[in-house]
Formats: C-alpha cells, sequence, structure tokens
C-alpha cells in the first residue's frame, strides 16, 4: 500500500522532496520525473507571487491612501490595494454609510408611511471587495487584538 499525500500546500512542500529522495518508496522513475517537474513548477510560482507581493508592497508604500488603510487593524497591503483601485480615494462617499452600500453591507430598507423597515443585506456590491473588506473586518475581530497581524500577513 503506497502513502496518501498530505494535506495543504505547504506539507506538499515539505513531503516531495522526501518522496524524490526515497528510493525504496516504490515510485517508477516516470512519475519521479513528473513529479520533480510540478515541484519545479511550484517553486516558479511562489517565486512569481512572492514578485507580485513585492511590486503590491511597493504600490501601497508609494500611496498615501493605502498607507493610511493599512493603519486599519486587519486591513493588510491586498486589501488596501484593492480598495484604493476600485474606490480611489474615498471623496465619492459622503460617509461610511455610503462605502457599506457601494460594498452591499447594508441592509435594503422598505418604506411606508414614513416608516424605513431595515431587510436584509444585499451582497450585490463588488464581490472581490465585497470578500476582502468582509474577510479583514472578520479576521479584526477575531484576531485584531495581536498587534501587527493583518488579513494578509495571517493568510500568507
Amino acid at each position: 500500500m503506497g502513502s496518501s499525500p498530505p494535506i495543504g500546500i505547504p506539507a506538499l512542500r515539505r513531503a516531495v522532496p522526501e518522496w524524490l529522495e526515497d528510493a525504496e518508496n516504490g515510485l517508477t522513475n516516470a512519475f519521479r520525473a513528473l513529479l520533480a517537474g510540478l515541484a519545479d513548477d511550484l517553486r516558479a510560482l511562489d517565486d512569481r507571487v512572492a514578485q507580485l507581493d513585492e511590486r503590491i508592497a511597493q504600490m501601497v508604500r508609494d500611496d498615501p491612501v493605502a498607507r493610511r488603510l493599512l493603519t486599519l487593524r486587519g486591513v493588510g497591503p491586498l486589501t488596501a490595494r484593492a480598495l484604493v483601485g476600485a474606490l480611489g480615494d474615498g471623496q465619492a462617499f459622503a460617509q461610511g454609510r455610503d462605502f457599506a452600500a457601494s460594498l452591499g453591507l447594508t441592509p435594503r430598507q422598505h418604506r411606508t408611511g414614513g416608516k424605513a423597515r431595515p431587510l436584509g443585506i444585499s451582497k450585490r456590491g463588488d464581490p472581490y471587495l465585497l470578500c476582502a473588506s468582509c474577510s479583514s473586518m472578520g479576521h479584526a475581530r477575531c484576531c485584531g487584538m495581536r498587534q501587527g497581524v493583518t488579513m494578509d500577513s495571517a493568510n500568507g
């Protein structure tokens, strides 16, 4: 019986070199060559992601609005850059509720007889920004007590 692969990319990164070095594990030469090529591809993708992360970090360092967003608990370079890219400097919004409404995070309202009844949250905004914002808010709530932890750094 063979062994099953580990769960998760970090565990796989550790396991593949061990599999390639173990001559007694029953892997064929063809499969070893395939596995070595895939490991090289994974390393190349890791390098590319690191390059893109550095470019995004540089863009955030060069943008004063993005730098201000970084001061918010749970907001890292990826979320800050996404928000700045989609929403600009925020001057289009008179208040925070308008910004939340653009993401689809405020309750819809039904008005009759001068009374407003709040309904459910529509979640009809930009799906990427909605996900990034909700993830950052949830992360800030769960892990924000630790200083220096952001959504981007916690997932890295």
